[in-house]
C-alpha cells in the first residue's frame, strides 16, 4: 500500500500502511456515530478519503478539502470502491453548505492546520443539524498539564497499546519524504482543553476522548437542543 504527498505541486509517494494510531481513531469515531441511521457525513479536511471511505456506504458522503488534487485522488479512490462523495474545493472557515444541514462532522489530522480555530468551530456548528455531533482526530505539541495527566492516566489502563500507539506515531511520522516536511502547511496547535473552551464557545458540548500519546487524541462535540 502506498501513501500519496501532494507537495511542492506533484506527488510525492511513500510506503505506508493504515497504522495502530489512525485504526483506534477511526474506531473510536465509528463508535460515536448513530447505529442503523442514513447520516449526512461531512469530512473536513477529507484528504485521500480514508475516514469516510472506512464507513458504511449507506451514508450520504461529503468531502471538503482546500487542495483541488487531494480531492481529485478521494474522488479516485470512491470510484474504486464504489462509494459516492460530494467534492467540495473549500476552506474551513467558509464551509459552502446551509445551515441544519449535516448530521455529522468528522475530521482526521486536519484541524492543527486552520488558524482561526473559533470560526471553524462556529461554521461546523452552523451547518450541523440538531442535535449533531462534531467529532475529530488530530495532532497536538502544545498542551498543558491537565491533558498530560489524562494521557498519562490512560496509558497505564494499557501499556502494551500505548507502547504500539506511540511507536505507530513515530514510524509515520519517519516514513514522510522530506520534501514533504519541508512543503507542509503550516500548523496551528492548541492545547486541547482551549479547544474546548472555543467549542463551547460556538455552543457544544464536549469532551475528550484521550489517546494513548499525547500527540493524538480525540475530541467529541455534540450540538444539542437548547435546554
Amino acid at each position: 500500500m502506498k501513501q500519496k504527498y501532494w507537495s511542492n505541486h506533484k506527488w510525492v509517494t511513500c510506503r505506508s500502511k493504515l497504522p495502530t494510531f489512525i485504526k483506534w481513531s477511526f474506531s473510536e469515531i465509528h463508535k460515536v456515530l448513530p447505529a442503523n441511521k442514513k447520516l449526512s457525513i461531512l469530512d473536513l479536511g477529507v484528504g485521500d478519503g480514508k475516514l469516510i471511505l472506512s464507513l458504511p456506504r449507506t451514508h450520504q458522503f461529503i468531502g471538503l478539502d482546500s487542495c483541488k488534487e487531494q480531492l481529485d485522488l478521494a474522488d479516485l479512490q470512491a470510484k474504486k470502491q464504489g462509494t459516492k462523495i460530494k467534492l467540495i474545493l473549500s476552506d474551513f472557515t467558509s464551509i459552502p453548505l446551509a445551515d441544519n444541514t449535516i448530521d455529522v462532522v468528522v475530521s482526521n489530522a486536519s484541524l492543527h492546520h486552520g488558524k482561526h480555530k473559533a470560526i471553524i468551530f462556529s461554521e461546523v456548528y452552523r451547518v450541523l443539524k440538531t442535535p449533531g455531533i462534531f467529532i475529530f482526530a488530530d495532532f497536538y505539541n502544545e498542551f498543558g498539564r491537565k491533558y498530560s495527566t489524562l494521557i498519562n492516566n490512560n496509558i497505564k489502563k494499557n501499556k502494551l497499546f500505548a507502547k504500539a500507539f506511540t511507536k505507530s506515531l513515530c514510524d509515520t511520522y519517519n516514513d514522510i519524504p522530506m520534501e514533504v516536511r519541508k512543503n507542509h502547511p503550516e500548523e496551528y496547535h492548541v492545547d486541547p482543553y482551549k479547544l474546548l473552551t472555543l467549542l463551547s464557545s460556538a455552543g457544544f458540548k464536549n469532551k475528550i476522548l484521550p489517546g494513548y500519546d499525547p500527540a493524538y487524541s480525540i475530541i467529541c462535540a455534540r450540538k444539542l437542543e437548547a435546554q
